[in-house]
């Protein structure tokens, strides 16, 4: 068996050959390296693309409210008065100032009215407190002070849990002073 003997002059060369390899390595294994982060971030860019696409589109889908015509129903509750605005009245002073305004709930859920209030104190409303069930019809009842004379126009805002709230409501018309009894 022949020994093989490395002369002291060839070390050197040798580990030069070494880190030349070990350096090409390296640059190479940089630029995969570099064409793995590359390759990352487009992936991420993708996936982020893709999550906004979802959300827009899940965000535009969510705000289109469907049209519906009259007389068909609204999913959950739906209020939808035969008028929201009274005809003129002229009333004799302390006479009858209830004005009623009917509604139908044209929703698929119970409706409720949480609150139903007047601009001012000389209007005072009644409205039903219990569910009103899809389908079912009531009334807001406003009661106006008859001893004021004078032109009057009040609103009745009304709180419910449909899908157009608040709604308002007017009262128009006129309180005239009572006929005087004639003296003979």
């Amino acid at each position: 068996m022949a020994s093989q003997t490395i002369c002291i002059f060839e070390i050197p060369v040798f580990f030069s050959m070494i880190v030349d390899i070990i350096e090409k390595n390296t640059y190479y294994l940089n630029k995969i390296s570099l064409n793995l982060q590359i390759v990352k971030f487009i992936a991420m860019k993708k996936v982020i693309v893709s999550i906004l696409f979802v959300i827009v589109s899940f965000t535009y889908s969510c705000s289109q409210t469907p049209a519906v015509e009259e007389g068909q129903s609204v999913f959950g509750p739906s209020i939808e008065f035969a008028q929201k605005e009274s005809e003129f009245r002229v009333i004799e002073q302390g006479g009858d100032g209830i004005f009623e305004f009917l509604f139908t709930n044209t929703g698929t859920d119970p409706l409720i009215l949480s609150n139903v209030r007047s601009s001012c104190g000389c209007t005072v409303p009644e409205w039903p407190r219990e569910p009103i069930k899809p389908g079912e019809s009531s009334s807001i009842k406003a009661r106006y002070d008859t001893r004021r004379i004078g032109q009057f126009s009040k609103s009745i805002t009304v709180y419910s849990n449909g899908t157009e709230t608040p709604i308002v409501l007017r009262i128009k018309g006129k309180v005239e002073p009572k006929a005087q009894a004639a003296v003979n």
